[in-house]
């Protein structure tokens, strides 16, 4: 009798247990439910948007980038009507030890112009692309005319072993 009760005791446990995780406020206190962030005070970077034209200037080289302030700044900037940033140091010791490390000195200032004019000669003719596309050929056989075969088929006149 004693085992009787036991067993329908943990029954009862177990059911309850079962039943009360499905509540959304037991599945929080818990922890079993994941809290995820607000993605809208996560993010630092403005959204993106198009450009005004298409004719921009590429980069100057060796110029810095141009770091968006930061959200909060912004907001407060546009509610409050005044400048609240600070200035930040444009490069760092480590940055400039990497930018001397790669030779920005030596770049070419043509570079986009040169890469342009190579990808012009590089590019394969129409010729050489159909080859590739169309490389097996045309296949062989003869060409069905599908309305004769079906006047053919259909005409009981016509001779053959179907009439």
């Amino acid at each position: 009798m004693n085992k009787k009760y036991d067993f329908l005791f943990l029954a009862l446990l177990s059911t309850s247990l079962l039943v009360i995780s499905g509540c959304s406020q037991t599945k929080k206190s818990l922890g079993l439910e994941r809290m995820q962030p607000d993605e809208f005070t996560v993010l630092d970077h403005p959204p993106l948007s198009m450009p005004p034209g298409i004719g921009l200037t590429p980069p100057q080289t060796g110029a810095s980038a141009k770091h968006p302030q930061n959200t909060h700044l912004q907001a407060k900037e546009l509610l409050i009507k005044q400048s609240l940033t600070t200035e930040i140091s444009s490069v760092s010791p480590a940055e400039q030890a990497l930018l001397n490390s790669a030779k920005i000195e030596e770049s070419h200032p043509n570079i986009r112009q040169t890469v342009n004019q190579e990808a012009k000669v590089s590019k394969p003719g129409e010729q050489t692309i159909k080859k590739i596309i169309f490389w097996e050929g045309k296949p062989s056989g003869d060409v069905i005319d599908p309305q004769e075969e079906y006047k053919k088929l259909h005409n009981k006149d016509a001779p053959g072993p179907l009439n």
